[in-house]
């Protein structure tokens, strides 16, 4: 019995160092985006522009004129160049956007098969030719839509609508908080 007790005091000295070693809590991590993501319209007058970014426009504009969207049902027919993506940047430099108010209408579409729309995100409002709207979730899982008035020269008509699609890799991972599109007017 002696021999028991020392054993005894082992065991309840390892239950009782078990029992108060606080344990980590678990690590936080700040959101890379902490205001949310965002999608920025810019609006620009084809007139106003410089001839070297015109060319450059018309030569996006005749490249997505050439793609089969199958009516806005093929995603892929939306990757590539495109004047977001080609001369957005150098546009937002040159800096002297169109003075147009309007809506666009913003959507989520699932990225997989035919694009279907599964989210009405709503209004996105321009003023003076720049608006934005704050998109709910990780906008990286979708492919986020904006359907632009049918005066626009670009984005152009697909499946009788001038849309502008995001695909989710442009959001890079969550690189990116914000993503700017662009439409032109005559």
């Amino acid at each position: 019995m002696k021999k028991l007790v020392p054993l005894v005091l082992v065991i309840c000295a390892l239950v009782l160092s078990a029992c108060s070693t606080a344990t980590a809590p678990p690590a936080w991590r700040a959101s890379a985006c902490p205001d949310g993501h965002w999608l920025v319209a810019n609006l620009w007058s084809f007139k106003s522009l410089p001839a070297p970014i015109q060319k450059e426009v018309a030569k996006m504009m005749a490249m997505a004129t050439s793609r089969d969207t199958r009516g806005a049902t093929n995603p892929i027919a939306y990757r590539g160049d495109s004047v977001s993506r080609t001369v957005g940047a150098l546009l937002r430099k040159f800096g002297v956007r169109a003075p147009i108010n309007l809506d666009l209408e913003i959507f989520y579409r699932d990225p997989r098969g035919t694009a279907k729309v599964v989210y009405n995100l709503g209004i996105l409002p321009v003023e003076a030719g720049i608006g934005s709207i704050r998109l709910p979730e990780y906008a990286g899982n979708w492919i986020v839509e904006a359907v632009w008035p049918d005066n626009f020269i670009s984005p152009i008509r697909s499946g009788g609508k001038n849309r502008l699609w995001v695909p989710p890799e442009d959001w890079e991972e969550g690189k990116h908080c914000s993503m700017n599109i662009h439409g032109i007017v005559p």
